[in-house]
């Protein structure tokens, strides 16, 4: 999402028009949790309250966006295939998860496997509802300017009753002695 922009923004349109404010703002998916982390300085807060209004309700989806993004990805991916560290890497997680896909590490082989149709469907079902989002606010702000701000973007984002439910990705380490001999050659 961060090369595609936010709204009838591109990157660089939004980039333009951050120019000289102090302001982030951008999603996140871990293993159990997605969010936004957004930071900004007291007096770009709305800016800030205003991206993220707009992360939840009008993410940006542009295939020609999504096809540079993964051209890029493609040539680095190819370049670390050869890194050292790179194949420790996956050879560390496959064993700590048993090669569950939940716990892969990305490559240059499992790139045509991000679909750029999925995407929207994705980001909805993610960041659709905000009823079950949690907001941390920390810093340098003044409640009294802070109140109005969370009333007005936080406060209008759309809200569901169907929340989510915790389910088993059944990750797992694997029990008892594992020995995983790695070795690559250095080139």
């Amino acid at each position: 999402m961060g090369q595609a922009g936010i709204g009838k923004f591109s990157a660089s349109e939004l980039r333009k028009q951050l120019s000289g404010k102090v302001v982030s703002m951008s999603p996140f998916v871990n293993s159990y949790s997605n969010g936004f982390n957004a930071s900004a300085s007291p007096k770009n807060l709305e800016t800030m309250f205003q991206l993220l209004y707009l992360g939840f309700t009008s993410p940006r989806f542009d295939e020609s966006d999504f096809n540079v993004l993964m051209d890029q990805y493609e040539a680095a991916y190819l370049n670390m295939s050869s890194n050292p560290n790179f194949k420790a890497q996956k050879a560390l997680m496959a064993t700590l998860y048993q090669n569950n896909p939940r716990r892969s590490v990305l490559d240059y082989d499992t790139l045509d496997e991000i679909n750029y149709d999925q995407l929207q469907s994705i980001y909805s079902k993610l960041y659709g509802n905000a009823d079950d989002f949690t907001f941390t606010i920390v810093g340098n702000v003044d409640l009294e300017t802070l109140r109005p701000l969370v009333e007005k973007y936080l406060g209008s984002l759309p809200k569901t009753k169907n929340g989510y439910s915790w389910a088993d990705d059944g990750v797992r380490y694997p029990q008892g002695h594992v020995v995983n001999r790695f070795s690559t050659p250095m080139e």
